[in-house]
C-alpha cells in the first residue's frame, strides 16, 4: 500500500481513508469520522491467528485504560465495516471479524520524522520533548504497565503546540510490582537500537528501567541527530553499548547468566570514552565522569 493512497473501506462511517503509516503492530490510516466530521487516525489490528489476537486485545485493553495528556487516546473501537464494537451484544460477534480499528487522535507527524527533517534538535526542544516523554512513562509505570518499545517513531508530535504523546502499545505488558515476574516476561521484539541490555541478553527478569533506557536513547538521538547505538544485530548492539559506556565488574556480575563468555572476557575492566566524545563533537558538554 502506498502512503497517501485513498481506500474505499469503513464507509459510510468513515470517508477519505488514506494510509499514513505502517508498522509492526498495524497499518495506520487517516480518515474523516462521519459522526463528528473530524479528522481521526484509524489503526488497523489483525485478528488472524492466536498471536495477533492476543497482541491486539492486549494493546486495546491497555491503551483504553490509560488516560493522560502525553498518551495517545483511543476514542472508540470499530469493526471492519466501521461499526462500533460497543454495540455488539456478546463476544461471539467477533468470531468472523478479520480486523478491528482503533479510532485515535490524529497527529501530523512523529519524532522520527521530525528528526529526519531537522537532523537534530536544540537542547531546549530536546528537554521539552524528554519532559513530556518522562511524564507519560511515569503515568504508564504507575499503572503497572511496561511499554517496551520506546522509540522516536512511537512518539507522536503536534508541531503547532509542541505536544508529544506516546503511542503503539502492541508490545506492552502489565506487571505487578508486588510479584516476582522472573521468567514470565519474554524477550520482546522491540526495535534493536533502543533495546535495553536486559532485552538484548534475553533476560527473563526486567522492569520499567527498559523504558527509561529507551527514553535515554531517544534523548541522545534528539541531540546527536542520529541513533546513539547502531548495531546490525543483537551481538554487535551489546558490543557497541559496552564500547561506548563504562562497564564495571558489578555490571558484568549482574548479567553473568546472560552475557556470553566471549563478551565477558572482552569487556572485563574496559573503560569507555566514546560516550563523552560523541556529544562533545556536536558542541554538547557532558557533566561529570
Amino acid at each position: 500500500m502506498s502512503e497517501g493512497a485513498s481506500f474505499d473501506i469503513l464507509g459510510p462511517h468513515f470517508t477519505n481513508v488514506k494510509v499514513v503509516g505502517t508498522g509492526g503492530s498495524g497499518t495506520v490510516f487517516s480518515a474523516v469520522d462521519s459522526k463528528s466530521d473530524a479528522l481521526v487516525a484509524l489503526k488497523r489490528l489483525s485478528l488472524h491467528g492466536r498471536i495477533h489476537c492476543q497482541r491486539a486485545l492486549r494493546e486495546l485493553k491497555v491503551q483504553t485504560a490509560l488516560e493522560h495528556e502525553n498518551i495517545v487516546k483511543i476514542l472508540r473501537i470499530v469493526d471492519s465495516e466501521g461499526k462500533s464494537l460497543s454495540s455488539y451484544a456478546g463476544a461471539e460477534s467477533f468470531k468472523d471479524t478479520d480486523f478491528v480499528y482503533a479510532v485515535q487522535e490524529l497527529f501530523g507527524t512523529d519524532l522520527h520524522r521530525v528528526l529526519q527533517h531537522s537532523n537534530c534538535l536544540t537542547e531546549e526542544y530536546a528537554s521539552l520533548f524528554l519532559y513530556q516523554l518522562l511524564r507519560g512513562l511515569k503515568y504508564i509505570h504507575s499503572a503497572n504497565v511496561l511499554h517496551r518499545d520506546v522509540k522516536p517513531s512511537n512518539l507522536l508530535v503536534d508541531t503547532d503546540n509542541l505536544l508529544l504523546k506516546i503511542s503503539d502499545f502492541g508490545l506492552s505488558r502489565v506487571v505487578d510490582s508486588n510479584y516476582d515476574h522472573h521468567r514470565h516476561l519474554s524477550e520482546c521484539a522491540s526495535t534493536l537500537w533502543y533495546k535495553a541490555p536486559e532485552l538484548l541478553l534475553n533476560s527473563k527478569s526486567y522492569d520499567s528501567k527498559v523504558d527509561i533506557w529507551g527514553a535515554g536513547c531517544v534523548l541522545a538521538e534528539m541531540l546527536l541527530g542520529k541513533p546513539l547505538f547502531e548495531g546490525r544485530h543483537e551481538t554487535e548492539q551489546i558490543q557497541i553499548i559496552f564500547e561506548t559506556i563504562d562497564v564495571t565488574e558489578k555490571d558484568l556480575i549482574h548479567f553473568k547468566d546472560y552475557l556470553p563468555q566471549k563478551l565477558q572476557r572482552a569487556n572485563s575492566g574496559i573503560t569507555a570514552k566514546s560516550f563523552r566524545r560523541k556529544f562533545e563533537e556536536t558542541g554538547i558538554s557532558i557533566e561529570g565522569e
